[in-house]
C-alpha cells in the first residue's frame, strides 16, 4: 500500500487534474502496490473551480476517510477574519456553491465539513506501521490551532515547539514518526534524532528512505505554490519500504490564470501562479533549501 500525499489544492482543479492523471499511470505500472490518495486539507480558496475539485473529492478520489480539512474549507462553514485574497475568492466560492445545479454537492460538502471539523478523529489521524508511525494533519499537531499554525522551514523555534508536541501525542517510543502536513504551501523535511534538528534534502522523483527519528513532511502545495517552482507538488508515501518520494508535475498555468482573470478573482492570485512566489516569506526559504536544477539541497543550519 503507498499514498499520494496532496494537500493545498486551492481549487486549481487544472493542477489536480495533473496530479491525479498522473497518479492514474502510476497506478497501471504498480498493480501490486495500490496508490490511494490522503489529502491534508484546504480543497477551496483562491483557484477559480472549486466545483471539479469538489466533484473530484467526493466522486474519483476514492479516498473515503483519508482526508483532513484545512483552514479555507473551515471558512466555508465557520467564517472568519481572512485576508483579502482569502475573502475575496471565498465570497466567489460560496456564490457558485448556492446555485441550484450544485445543490447537492454543497449540501454534501457542508455536512462532510461539519463533521471533520467538529470530530477530533478526523482532524488528527494517526496511523501505525511495521516500520514506524505517520500522523496526518492539516497544519499542526496542536489541537487549538491544528488549521492555523504555520510551520515555516525558516522558523526553527516553531519546529521544536512542534516536535515536543508531536512525542506527547504518540509517545516517546514511537519512534520513528513522520508527521505529514500542509499550510505553508513550501516542501520541507525536517528531522530530529538524538537532540539534533535538521533539514534533509529533496531530491524529486526518487524514492528516498524516510530512516529514524522523528520528522516533519510537507510536500507542498498542488493548487498554489510558492517556492518558486510553479509545478504542481505532491509526494508518495510507502510505508512498507520505508520511504518518501516527492513529485512535481507540470500542468497548464495559463488556463488557471486565465480562468481567474475572466471570473474577476483579485489579481494577485493570478500572478502568484504565474511565478509560484511566496514574496518576502520566499526569500527566507532560500535560507534553508537552494535549487540546483529543480531539486532542493539543504543548506545546514546553524543548529546542525
Amino acid at each position: 500500500m503507498r499514498y499520494a500525499i496532496v494537500t493545498d489544492i486551492h481549487a486549481n482543479y487544472a493542477a489536480l487534474k495533473a496530479v491525479d492523471e498522473e497518479v492514474r499511470q502510476l497506478r497501471t505500472k504498480a498493480v501490486e502496490h495500490k496508490l490511494l490518495y490522503w489529502f491534508l486539507g484546504d480543497l477551496i480558496g483562491y483557484g477559480p473551480d472549486p466545483i471539479g475539485c469538489l466533484r473530484w473529492l467526493k466522486n474519483s478520489a476514492r479516498i473515503n476517510d483519508r482526508w483532513v480539512p484545512g483552514n479555507h474549507d473551515e471558512w466555508l462553514i465557520r467564517p472568519s477574519q481572512v485576508s483579502s485574497d482569502a475573502w475575496g475568492s471565498l465570497t466567489k466560492h460560496k456564490e457558485l456553491l448556492s446555485r441550484p445545479e450544485h445543490a447537492g454537492l454543497n449540501e454534501w460538502f457542508q455536512n462532510e465539513l461539519e463533521t471533520a471539523v467538529s470530530d477530533e478523529v478526523r482532524t488528527l489521524v494517526y496511523e501505525t506501521y511495521e516500520q514506524g508511525q505517520a500522523v496526518f494533519i492539516h497544519a499542526s499537531v496542536m489541537k487549538t490551532l491544528r488549521r492555523t499554525t504555520y510551520l515555516y522551514p525558516w522558523k526553527d523555534y516553531l519546529l521544536r515547539e512542534e516536535f515536543d508536541r508531536l512525542r506527547t501525542i504518540v509517545g516517546e517510543k514511537h519512534e520513528p514518526t513522520v508527521l505529514f502536513c500542509g499550510h505553508t504551501h513550501y516542501p520541507m523535511w525536517v528531522r530530529q534524532r538524538n537532540g539534533r534538528t535538521w533539514f534533509e534534502s529533496i531530491r524529486y522523483f526518487e524514492p528516498l528512505p524516510l530512516g529514524e527519528g522523528w520528522m516533519i513532511i510537507n510536500p507542498g502545495s498542488v493548487g498554489q505554490p510558492r517556492d518558486g517552482d510553479t509545478r504542481a507538488a505532491y509526494a508518495i508515501f510507502d510505508p512498507e519500504n520505508w520511504t518518501i518520494e516527492f513529485r512535481r508535475v507540470e500542468y497548464p498555468v495559463y488556463e488557471s490564470v486565465a480562468a481567474l482573470r475572466d471570473q474577476g478573482y483579485p489579481e494577485s492570485l493570478a500572478e502568484r501562479l504565474l511565478s509560484a512566489d511566496g514574496r518576502a516569506d520566499l526569500q527566507n526559504y532560500y535560507a534553508i533549501y537552494r535549487r540546483p536544477q529543480w531539486d532542493l539541497e539543504a543548506i545546514d543550519p546553524p543548529n546542525r
